[in-house]
């Protein structure tokens, strides 16, 4: 429900770990504020894949993109987004995704485990 440009802020430096304010390296969670949920880290510190399998959202210059698009149902690849630590900001923000295989690893990637509350 908002319109931020980083997880929880417009300032980057708030919630956000990049190139230009990490020491190029990953810090421990919840350093710095949250998102409105009470999540912390969701840009930056690390790229991290997401369940959404990497494709088109299907929309064209002439459409409007849709609220949380969902990309396709099956692929080779997942999303990857947050950005790291090793990014300019630009990458941090919440529009940024990229992909790449779901074998590969390095040292700025990872994972969120989360289940739904019980």
């Amino acid at each position: 429900g908002t319109d931020l440009l980083y997880a929880g802020s417009d300032d980057r430096g708030e919630v956000a770990w990049s190139e230009d304010n990490s020491g190029v390296t990953t810090h421990p969670a919840a350093l710095l504020l949250p998102n409105a949920w009470g999540t912390y880290d969701m840009s930056g510190n690390v790229f991290e894949y997401v369940w959404d399998f990497y494709g088109s959202y299907g929309w064209t210059a002439s459409t409007l993109p849709p609220t949380d698009p969902e990309g396709p149902g099956s692929g080779s690849a997942r999303v990857v987004r947050g950005g790291s630590f090793e990014n300019p900001e630009e990458y941090v923000s919440i529009a940024n995704r990229t992909t790449e295989g779901q074998s590969y690893r390095g040292r700025s990637w990872g994972l969120r485990l989360a289940r739904t509350a019980p």
